[in-house]
Formats: C-alpha cells, structure tokens, sequence
C-alpha cells in the first residue's frame, strides 16, 4: 500500500515550465490546447519566450491575454533575451531586445581572445 500520493503532491505543489520560439498563436495552439487536456489543474510558466521576427509587442500581449485568462493554467512567462549575445553568433543573434551600438569605445584581451568594446 502507498504511503504517499504522488500525483496528489504534483498537482499541488508543482509548477510545470516550457520554453519556446514559437509566435504566441502557434504556441497556444501547438501546446497550450493539448496542455489544459492533459495537466488542467497544473500551473504552467513559460520560462524563455521569444519569437524572433514577430511583431513582439503583438505576441507579448497574446500571451500575456492568456496567461490573465481564469481559464487557462499559464501563469507568465519571461522574456529571452534581454540583450543580444553577440558571443554565441549565428541565429542567436536574433535573440534580445535590446543591442549594443557600434560606437567604438575600445577594446581588450580576455584568456588571450580579443574584444570591441562598443556604445
């Protein structure tokens, strides 16, 4: 005989978190829709959320449309990245909202690798 109820203690005590790139319409879509089916007593958080190329402001209202609806499990979300990580390159740079300028401010060596320092 158990001693404990797991599932009890889950649906109580847990908040379950996800992160994703997809638009806001997409992902209420693709994953909130078969979330509430499957966890509809369980808390969500969306812990990175961005969707590059999306009118931000627009995805960031759907979501936040959601997450104020009583119906819905989602709680919030954070929004990924706050500045461009110019050290990572590649599509990762289509991260953050905010970026560095290219006013060049001066430079310096970090374990023998070079850096701009820009404004």
């Amino acid at each position: 005989q158990p001693r404990n109820n797991i599932w009890a203690a889950y649906r109580e005590r847990f908040v379950n978190s996800v992160n994703t790139a997809n638009p806001a319409t997409d992902f209420l879509r693709l994953f909130m829709d078969d979330y509430v089916v499957a966890f509809p007593d369980v808390p969500l958080f969306v812990g990175e959320y961005h969707a590059p190329g999306g009118r931000q402001r627009e995805q960031l209202e759907v979501m936040l449309d959601a997450a104020r609806s009583d119906s819905s499990p989602l709680l919030g979300l954070s929004f990924f990245e706050f500045q461009v990580r110019y050290d990572k390159g590649g599509s990762e740079m289509s991260f953050g909202i905010f970026g560095l300028g290219d006013a060049p401010l001066g430079g310096l060596r970090v374990g023998g690798r070079g850096f701009r320092a820009t404004r």
